[in-house]
């Protein structure tokens, strides 16, 4: 079993060695002198259970590394060493620091085990209800992108398309950011279900959009944004939702102040590779399609569409081959439209470009009981930026 890890951080060395000697049969045990060093070891090392910080120490105080390490870790638990007993530096700890527990120096060794066991359990009480709670939360996201694939086939294609490069793209310019970028990708057309079918072929023909329709279009980021910024957790993924269609220098939806850098990474990232799918949609080359965004003058992050260059400038590795129904299997991409058919009556099921789930892959073998689906059909293997 792995020991837990936990960081102390004093500028008293031969208190550090004395803890280290005493904890590290139960604990895996590293040490700072001072808060800067701290922080450094906190973002090059493993996550860290307790962090134990003493107050008063050269350049920053440990209220102060502390509420640092809330903002960075905030999962840590987060306990305050202090030779001072005055209020205002207990207050300072609680409402700064968010601090789990505060101990008088000299600390009493039964008094530190004690809150080393408590801040132990309370850890990891904390960490079984995150993972509970990411667990719920990326099936209600799996739940959700299945369903926009079944309702809005042809619209997920779209979404099937751009989310290997939205991980790509942020993966080289903020990994810690990774997970809301993709699922804010995956959600961004929830709010399509909503708009009539004309509008939609129009965006994805890349026809002109009437006044009327132009409007209706501009809702469906907030629309989307309000239901999802309901489930727990997801208020960044909101925003990302909200500010897909924002271009950088400020104009497009929504209408207010926010520009540049302000805007959310994640729709930033959004904006440029929808942009690009729908250029390449209407029938430009990648190439061309690249050229015409770096040729609208700050309507991009250029930092975005410079990876976005280098992103598509590399080979992906297809395989292409023909399967039957039986034999699909979730994370494939189907490189060709599927119908079901009986009679005169045609139903789209899949579009071409869209990667398929397992609810997908239930869906057509529902339909092909009462109804024939067109097969062999061609699908792609793909290993670039595979989800």
């Amino acid at each position: 079993m792995l020991k837990h890890k936990i960081l102390i951080v004093d500028d008293d060395t031969r208190l550090l060695s004395s803890f280290k000697r005493i904890l590290s049969a139960r604990f895996d045990v590293t040490t700072a002198e001072n808060g800067d060093s701290a922080l450094e070891l906190i973002k090059e090392d493993a996550p860290f259970s307790i962090i134990i910080s003493d107050y008063k120490m050269p350049g920053m105080n440990g209220v102060e590394f502390l509420s640092e390490v809330n903002k960075r870790v905030p999962d840590t638990v987060r306990i305050l060493l202090t030779g001072y007993a005055e209020i205002n530096v207990a207050l300072e700890a609680v409402n700064e620091g968010n601090i789990f527990r505060m101990l008088q120096k000299p600390c009493p060794p039964k008094t530190m085990a004690k809150a080393l066991v408590d801040g132990i359990q309370y850890y990891e009480i904390a960490a079984a209800r995150r993972e509970l709670m990411e667990k719920t939360i990326q099936k209600s996201v799996g739940v959700l992108g299945d369903l926009i694939s079944l309702v809005k086939p042809t619209v997920y294609g779209r979404i099937s398309r751009i989310t290997p490069y939205v991980r790509h793209i942020c993966r080289e310019m903020d990994p810690p950011y990774l997970w809301e970028a993709v699922t804010g990708t995956r959600l961004s057309m929830i709010g399509f279900v909503t708009l009539p079918e004309s509008i939609v072929e129009k965006d994805l023909a890349g026809q002109t959009l009437g006044p009327r329709e132009q409007r209706l279009f501009n809702e469906h980021p907030s629309l989307a944004a309000s239901f999802i910024e309901k489930i727990p957790r997801l208020e960044e993924v909101a925003r990302i939702i909200a500010y897909q269609e924002k271009c950088y220098n400020g104009t497009g939806v929504p209408e207010d102040n926010v520009q540049k850098d302000d805007i959310p990474l994640g729709a930033r990232i959004l904006k440029v590779c929808l942009d690009c799918d729908r250029l390449t949609s209407w029938g430009l080359t990648q190439g061309e399609a690249l050229n015409a965004l770096a040729g609208k003058d700050n309507l991009y992050d250029p930092d975005v569409l410079g990876h976005l260059f280098s992103t598509l400038g590399e080979s992906p590795a297809f395989n292409e081959r023909k399967i039957y129904l039986h034999g699909l299997e979730p994370g494939m991409v189907v490189a060709e439209d599927i119908f079901a058919m009986k009679g005169e009556e045609v139903i789209k099921l899949l579009a071409e470009g869209q990667e398929v789930s397992e609810m997908a892959i239930a869906y057509l073998l529902r339909f092909s009981q009462e109804y024939n689906v067109n097969q062999p059909f061609k699908v792609l293997e793909t290993t670039y930026c595979k989800l």
